[in-house]
């Protein structure tokens, strides 16, 4: 068989795969309903938190390695509590580790002590 007519039939094969998938996302909602996720919102979120968790560590913790898990808590519940609000398919069990990046991403405390305040956190 001829170089060109593989081409030609993965070709076809693409287009007629693309034109079907683009239908049934736009019959179901798109992509997000499928996915039972609305992304627009969980990234928001996600910037509310980046935020909101360096503005409250430098307002409420002293530094002490000992009570960043109470700050963390804190945080935590607020987290959870606006993810309810806004009916996302988000746990408390993901928000932990995405805290804990944010913490250490932001420098806002050591590694070891955000783990171990982590595995204080309820």
């Amino acid at each position: 068989m001829p170089t060109w007519a593989i081409v030609a039939f993965v070709l076809f094969h693409l287009i007629v795969t693309v034109i079907v998938l683009r239908a049934v996302l736009s019959h179901r909602g798109g992509l997000t309903a499928i996915l039972g996720a609305d992304l627009q919102h969980i990234i928001e979120v996600s910037n509310e938190m980046e935020r909101e968790t360096e503005e409250y560590l430098h307002a409420n913790w002293s530094g002490d390695p000992g009570t960043l898990s109470i700050a963390l808590t804190s945080l935590l519940n607020r987290f959870e509590s606006r993810v309810r609000e806004k009916q996302l398919p988000v746990t408390r069990d993901e928000l932990k580790p995405m805290l804990g990046r944010i913490v250490l991403a932001r420098r806002l405390a050591k590694s070891a002590e955000v783990q171990e305040a982590l595995k204080q956190v309820a």
